[in-house]
Formats: C-alpha cells, sequence, structure tokens
C-alpha cells in the first residue's frame, strides 16, 4: 500500500521508516523532567534565555492507522505481519511554556531514536545543551504537528 492517501488529513506527518514503539516510549519517559533543553531550541536561543525547562509531561499513544481489506470487503489483518500496518502516533506534552521549535526537535528526536539514527544513550550529552549535541537534534516536519489544546492556570 502507499503511505499517503488521498483522503488523509494534511497535518499528519507519514513516516516512511519502521519505528520501535516501545523505544519510543521509553525516550519520552527519560525526557520528561527538569532539563536543560538548549539542544532543542533554534540556535539564536540557546544563549540568549534559560531553557532550563520542567516537561511535565510527555507521552505518546498509538492506534492502527489503516484497515486492510480486499475487494470483496473481507478484513485482511489477520493475513499481515503487525509490524507492517502503519500506525498513529499522538504525542502530548505539558509544560509552563515551549520554546521556538522545541516540539518540533523533540519529536525529530524521539522518531531518531525509534529509527536507530541516534542512540539512546546519546541524550545526557544533548541535554548538556551544546551545539556540538544539538546537532544530533532534526526537527519533524511542521506539517505532522498540530496544536491541540492550551490551559491557562488562572493565579
Amino acid at each position: 500500500h502507499t503511505l499517503r492517501h488521498a483522503h488523509d488529513p494534511s497535518n499528519i506527518w507519514i513516516c516512511p521508516w519502521a519505528l520501535d514503539q516501545e523505544l519510543i516510549q521509553k525516550v519520552c519517559h527519560l525526557l520528561q523532567g527538569q532539563h536543560d533543553f538548549s539542544s532543542f531550541v533554534v540556535k539564536c536561543d540557546r544563549r540568549s534565555r534559560d531553557n532550563n525547562i520542567d516537561l511535565k509531561r510527555f507521552s505518546v499513544s498509538f492506534k492502527d492507522a489503516v484497515n486492510i481489506e480486499d475487494d470483496d470487503g473481507a478484513d485482511k489483518n489477520d493475513m499481515v505481519n503487525s509490524d507492517d500496518i502503519p500506525c498513529k502516533a499522538t504525542f502530548t506534552l505539558e509544560t509552563g511554556g515551549f520554546r521556538r521549535q522545541m516540539v518540533r526537535r523533540l519529536i525529530g528526536f524521539v522518531v531518531d531514536v525509534a529509527r536507530g539514527q541516534c542512540s539512546l544513550d546519546n541524550i545526557d550529552e544533548i541535554l548538556k545543551g551544546s551545539d556540538e549535541a544539538a546537532l544530533q537534534v532534526n526537527a519533524a516536519p511542521a506539517c505532522g504537528l498540530c496544536l491541540s489544546k492550551v490551559e491557562y492556570m488562572i493565579i
């Protein structure tokens, strides 16, 4: 089957790579908490702002993105290896504030680790916030991310 279909919404990023779902969850969990996220922001903001941020929530949920049927409408999902079926990953991030391109770079990094392009062992180095470490962080395309909700705390 093809990756993109005519009825797909325009606000999804179709990753053509096999992604390790357990590794995605592990990376999200490791990135939660108080860290220096300088490697995940645009270069001009790395030194001009405090990028020590408490990422309170970074979670992911998965569901199958396709329902494979043959010409007579019979379900073929039992005949297909579950690793070959595309899935929809929905990421939820919560913090007191994000920096420019931070979410795109966090998602891009998670995907790069899940497809084997970057090692999970590099997280400590990347969270040190150096310009060299930031070179290991790629941004996800903007088309695949959408803001779904903003909550304000009334003081």
